[in-house]
């Protein structure tokens, strides 16, 4: 085999490598504004900023991302949203999600990656006001 052909393996191999991570690194993005969209839903107010930047950092969501997602929504449909099932190879975002809850939380509530977000949010406000008096 020639130096020209192993070269041309060589480089070939690494375009397609350069392709599949160019496509991937932008795959959540994709589901997350094909089923959630842009818009930022009117239900969140500013007191429930901070609970969505948890979430965003957990989920490694851009900043002010979540605010598009419904409030009915919950953190294990974002997680699939995130990761479609033949995709999903750990649970790292649920964990820091769930994380970041005990540290603001005293308690947590039961099942919580299929409680709405809304509900969640509550509790981290209510959690806030109490530290806060």
């Amino acid at each position: 085999m020639s130096g020209t052909r192993i070269l041309s393996y060589i480089l070939c191999i690494m375009l397609c490598v350069a392709l599949i991570y160019i496509w991937n690194r932008g795959a959540q993005r994709r589901r997350f504004t094909r089923v959630f969209g842009r818009q930022s839903n009117p239900a969140w107010t500013p007191e429930n900023i901070p609970f969505l930047a948890a979430l965003e950092t957990a989920y490694g969501l851009r900043r002010g991302q979540a605010r598009a997602l419904p409030p009915e929504t919950t953190p294990m449909a974002l997680y699939l949203t995130l990761y479609p099932t033949h995709c999903i190879y750990d649970n790292a975002e649920n964990d820091r999600f769930i994380a970041a809850l005990k540290t603001h939380l005293s308690k947590l509530p039961n099942e919580v990656l299929t409680q709405p977000l809304a509900q969640l949010a509550r509790a981290w406000q209510q959690a806030a006001d109490v530290s806060a008096k």
